[in-house]
């Protein structure tokens, strides 16, 4: 075992040169957890996707902000909830958008469904062929979403699992997208 997904990818990019922020939505205070770890099940509460945009718009108001930072290189990730957030971020802002650990598909809830981005934002998807936290209403693959988009394409990972930070398959793919 290792760090959790999301910190691996924050190692992973900042051992690649990149500058990571990344907003801890589970620090705010009376906030909703979507996911249960133990039993894989999954919520879907409408004002935690609220506060993960909210998180996404302050952190690129602030990333704007710092003189630091090439304004021209600016990337959204998200992984699990995080890849559903960047799913349905549709501010722009953002020379790409990496989605990993989601499915882009809800089939009940027309507004969890699908991806946001501005049609010109290159996207990437990083999914396995089955992933044991989707099933049901929320089983599918991100492919269909983006048709559309000019710059999009989803990577389906073998075999079974959530955990995309580990395959040097998907790492690859992030760090070519960013580069390009």
């Amino acid at each position: 075992a290792g760090p959790f997904p999301y910190e691996r990818w924050a190692d992973v990019l900042a051992a690649a040169g990149y500058a990571v922020v990344m907003p801890d939505s589970f620090a705010r205070q009376y906030r909703p957890s979507n996911c249960d770890p133990e039993t894989h099940r999954i919520g879907f509460f409408p004002q935690a996707f609220e506060m993960r945009d909210e998180e996404i718009r302050y952190a690129l108001q602030r990333l704007r902000e710092l003189p630091w930072v090439d304004q021209r290189n600016l990337f959204l990730m998200g992984y699990s909830e995080g890849g559903l957030a960047v799913a349905l971020w549709r501010g722009g802002g953002f020379n790409a958008q990496i989605i990993t650990a989601w499915t882009c598909t809800h089939r009940f809830n027309s507004g969890l469904n699908g991806v946001r981005a501005p049609l010109a934002t290159p996207l990437l998807a990083i999914n396995h062929q089955q992933d044991p936290w989707y099933s049901g209403a929320t089983a599918g693959s991100c492919s269909a979403k983006l048709a559309g988009y000019k710059n999009a394409r989803e990577l389906i990972l073998p075999g079974a699992g959530h955990d995309t930070a580990y395959n040097a398959q998907a790492v690859e793919a992030v760090l070519h997208l960013l580069r390009e």
